[in-house]
């Protein structure tokens, strides 16, 4: 199996596609394509890492990792908060007493920030969390 990266570059119509790297993956002659984007990439980390729930709240800035959690659904589980210091504490809480990786989604801008208590507690207690924000 091979790998073909393509790099698109920023245009009015493809602004929005975050990010802009294109993988393409091939086995051999005659067979299809299939697109893997960089959301694919960091979602299929998570899950080798052995993340089974990510807490967020879903934002513009997120919406190709979104996708990607959607059609990892099987494997990893997206709970979605009212508000994005929720999920920080939840993924404290969840790293705390599961022992594991405790990760946390919020969009770019205010999202971000508004993780901030909560990964504030995350720091006090020493807990394993991955906060993942977007882009503007």
């Amino acid at each position: 199996m091979r790998l073909l990266f393509k790099f698109l570059q920023p245009t009015r119509e493809n602004s929005a596609m975050l990010p802009r790297i294109l993988f393409l993956q091939s086995a051999g002659e005659g067979e299809i394509l299939m697109a893997k984007t960089a959301a694919d990439v960091l979602i299929e980390g998570l899950i080798d890492w052995g993340v089974d729930v990510v807490f967020g709240l879903p934002g513009d800035g997120i919406n190709g990792i979104m996708e990607s959690l959607r059609t990892h659904q099987e494997q990893i589980r997206f709970i979605q908060v009212r508000h994005e210091e929720a999920a920080a504490f939840m993924a404290c809480a969840y790293a705390k007493y599961r022992g594991r990786l405790g990760v946390c989604l919020a969009t770019s801008g205010p999202g971000g920030i508004h993780l901030l208590n909560g990964l504030y507690d995350d720091k006090l207690e020493g807990a394993p969390v991955l906060a993942i924000t977007g882009l503007p």
